[in-house]
């Protein structure tokens, strides 16, 4: 068998609705082995043989066919019925990365065994790419000077929270922001701080660790690249203020 590069997302999503009870499932992707398949309900990771079984048909009466598409069927007492709202039953492909077979320096050797090998690393290649297209990633542009990606170690991000620095680098902070009241000059600031532009009222991060200088506003102030808008204040206000008059419309007729 050979696998379709044009259709080979070794990954399918089935909604149950809510009160209906569903035992099989079509996989749609090519796997080899049984273990091969990673099988959720709302969620929850179900176990080969004890929940679920594969099979080659509908009907559940023809064991699964290494490399093919196939069927997973909920074992008696583990179907799926739908909750309130629906169910969720999530199937996705993982072949362990491995080479079963060897093949001879020179001579006739086993074509099929061949092409089982080369259509597992086709397969291995599409669920790496899957799990990489579901990561947190910077785009291919993204060329910000003194930019790294490595996470602080475990021991210092221990029950603290990911910030970012002024690079776009992750850093880790004690807290969601040290607010530090009004923002004012000569004042040294640290990367999580959080101060008040006492001309609009909004809440603003600071990104980058440095000694205020320049004048309110800080969207025109001489470091503004410095801090992140974090709660915008004016825009809450008018919202409050609108959603009051609407109400007190109402009230009068």
């Amino acid at each position: 068998m050979t696998i379709n590069l044009s259709d080979n997302n070794p990954r399918i999503s089935y909604t149950v609705a809510q009160g209906v009870t569903q035992s099989a499932f079509v996989v749609p992707f090519e796997f080899f082995e049984d273990e091969d398949l990673n099988v959720y309900v709302d969620g929850t990771s179900k176990t080969l043989t004890t929940h679920y079984t594969t099979a080659d048909d509908s009907g559940n009466t023809q064991a699964h066919t290494q490399g093919t598409t196939g069927y997973i069927h909920f074992t008696a007492g583990n179907e799926v019925t739908g909750i309130s709202g629906g169910s969720t039953v999530v199937l996705t492909r993982d072949v362990e990365l491995q080479r079963v077979t060897d093949f001879p320096t020179s001579g006739p050797f086993d074509v099929a065994s061949l092409n089982t090998e080369l259509d597992k690393f086709v397969a291995i290649a599409a669920d790496l790419d899957d799990a990489i297209g579901r990561s947190i990633q910077i785009t291919d542009f993204d060329t910000s000077a003194g930019l790294s990606l490595t996470l602080p170690s475990a021991a210092n991000r221990v029950g603290k929270f990911l910030s970012f620095d002024g690079n776009g680098s992750p850093i880790v902070t004690t807290n969601a922001g040290n607010y530090k009241g009004a923002w004012s000059a000569g004042t040294t600031y640290s990367n999580g701080d959080t101060v008040t532009d006492t001309t609009t009222n909004n809440i603003y991060i600071v990104n980058t660790v440095h000694t205020s200088s320049g004048v309110l506003p800080l969207t025109t102030n001489v470091n503004s690249s410095y801090y992140t808008l974090f709660i915008n204040v004016s825009t809450i206000q008018t919202v409050l203020i609108e959603d009051s008059a609407t109400k007190l419309a109402i009230v009068l007729g």
